[in-house]
């Protein structure tokens, strides 16, 4: 039993590993043809994305929602006892996943668009929408990962607490019940890259878009969605990625790209921390 547990970590570490080795490899690759052609990053669907029907009103639910859940994490981070947090956690994850697909329906009843039209682009199929976001997700791993660490060994120089986020404090906890740490992970890879691609990506960044340049609108849409997860160490690496994000979006009109490097990130994120136990 002991011996299968120490298999855990080793797969992990191979895993991240060939993360890391198949990002930089495809990282170098693209940055060299791109030089040796000449060639400039295109974002071919920008404009489809500015010409896409959600009125900049609503902005506001979208805002006092999120930002709602925001606060509301807060205070189960104060709960007293590991199991009580990591089960105020699940509850209240769940109810945020629900809530955000509650908000896209609505806003895309309000403007009267369907999905396809919403958050997706007609000449890229869903098979190439998501190849391309597998591959992007994994080229900018190694580079979020690089900042990570240098902002971590900056903070800590300075002597600031410079700990992980709650959720990997609700899965290194052994009183916590397997059955919730498995919620947690189902969550963070299944539930959180649709519903926060759909409302950031899908609703957001159109919406800021209209009239704006695409950098303008990446960056200030990341900075809201980086602030939201209120952790100061991940403040830079989720706004550096939620770029990433964004620009996958606007590459091919459609929202699966991103969806597809999310579940990348928080994979690779859950692999990392699985790697480190002992």
């Amino acid at each position: 039993m002991d011996e299968s547990l120490e298999i855990v970590p080793l797969v992990c570490r191979i895993a991240v590993g060939l993360i890391i080795f198949a990002g930089t490899t495809l990282g170098l690759y693209s940055f060299f043809v791109r030089q040796s052609r000449r060639q400039a990053v295109t974002l071919l669907a920008v404009e489809s994305l500015r010409q896409r029907s959600f009125p900049p009103v609503l902005i506001i639910p979208i805002m006092a929602i999120t930002l709602f859940f925001a606060v509301l994490a807060v205070g189960q981070g104060t709960q007293a006892h590991p199991q009580t947090s990591a089960s105020a956690m699940l509850k209240g994850a769940f109810i945020y996943g629900l809530t955000l697909l509650v908000i896209v329906w609505r806003c895309m009843a309000y403007a009267k668009t369907g999905f396809r039209t919403a958050f997706t682009n007609p000449s890229v199929s869903w098979s190439v929408a998501l190849g391309k976001g597998i591959r992007y997700g994994i080229e900018i791993i190694p580079v979020v990962l690089v900042l990570t660490i240098v902002v971590s060994s900056i903070g800590e120089s300075f002597g600031f607490d410079m700990q992980g986020q709650q959720i990997f404090d609700c899965l290194e906890d052994p009183t916590v019940p397997p059955w919730v740490r498995f919620a947690l992970v189902f969550f963070a890879v299944g539930v959180a890259p649709v519903v926060e691609e759909l409302l950031f990506r899908g609703l957001l960044l159109p919406i800021v878009l209209q009239g704006r340049s695409f950098l303008f609108g990446a960056l200030l849409t990341s900075l809201y969605f980086a602030l939201i997860h209120l952790h100061a160490p991940s403040l830079l690496p989720l706004l550096l990625l939620s770029v990433g994000f964004s620009a996958g979006y606007a590459a091919t009109g459609s929202i699966l790209t991103p969806i597809a490097m999310h579940v990348v990130f928080n994979v690779t994120g859950l692999l990392l921390f699985f790697a480190e136990i002992k």
